[in-house]
């Protein structure tokens, strides 16, 4: 997929921008609150990529390294492509990797999508863009534009 974000985007010391979720419609599944995408405010003035997932703790136990070459608050456009494989339930064993313009941004090979008793199954991509909280008011008016994406299974 592509991503925007408004040149010199940031959080102010709030706690996330939520943009694409994988969701699962099976009853043992509800609890499941897939985030491919979290951009954080990063402490050097971007805003970091931090894909994470419910069972995911802590938050942000995978995270792409934050450098220049990943900072998203540019203005820019930027190609974000994701590759997952799920794990065995409960086990930390499934697979994500992640490309920001074409260079490996972050490999995880213990990854934990599905708990215990659920079912390794997504059917639904939300594009849901969110701001996740936080008492800081926003600075300016800011804008997450999502262009072009492909999603596809084996």
């Amino acid at each position: 997929m592509y991503v925007r974000f408004s040149p010199g985007f940031n959080l102010n010391g709030n706690i996330g921008q939520k943009v694409l979720y994988l969701k699962s419609d099976l009853p043992e599944n509800r609890q499941l609150n897939h985030m491919p995408g979290i951009f954080v405010n990063d402490d050097r003035g971007g805003n970091q990529l931090w894909p994470t997932y419910s069972p995911q703790h802590p938050f942000g136990r995978m995270q792409v390294a934050s450098t220049d070459q990943f900072n998203f608050n540019d203005g820019r456009w930027h190609l974000l492509e994701m590759l997952q494989s799920p794990n065995t339930p409960g086990q930390h064993d499934g697979t994500l990797r992640m490309w920001i313009d074409g260079r490996e941004a972050g490999v995880w090979t213990d990854a934990k999508f599905f708990e215990a008793g659920q079912t390794p199954s997504l059917n639904r991509l939300e594009i849901n863009p969110i701001f996740g909280g936080g008492r800081n008011a926003v600075a300016a008016d800011q804008w997450v534009r999502v262009g072009a994406m492909r999603v596809a299974t084996r």
